[in-house]
């Protein structure tokens, strides 16, 4: 997983850029065993976001 965030701020504007899961790995985040149903229940990992935030103060 590789999460980035880049940005610009003056004193009265921000913008930035951002990406959470930029390379978009699968991963496990739970498994849970249940040998009585015949296996496992897997949860997956998060899921790739991308965005820009932008903000103003006067």
């Amino acid at each position: 997983m590789l999460n980035l965030r880049a940005g610009i701020t003056t004193p009265n504007y921000r913008i930035a850029v951002f990406a959470d899961n930029l390379l978009d790995r699968k991963y496990i985040a739970e498994a849970i065993p249940a040998i009585e149903f015949g296996g496992s229940f897997i949860s997956p990992g998060a899921r790739r976001l991308i965005g820009v935030e932008v903000g103003a103060s006067f």
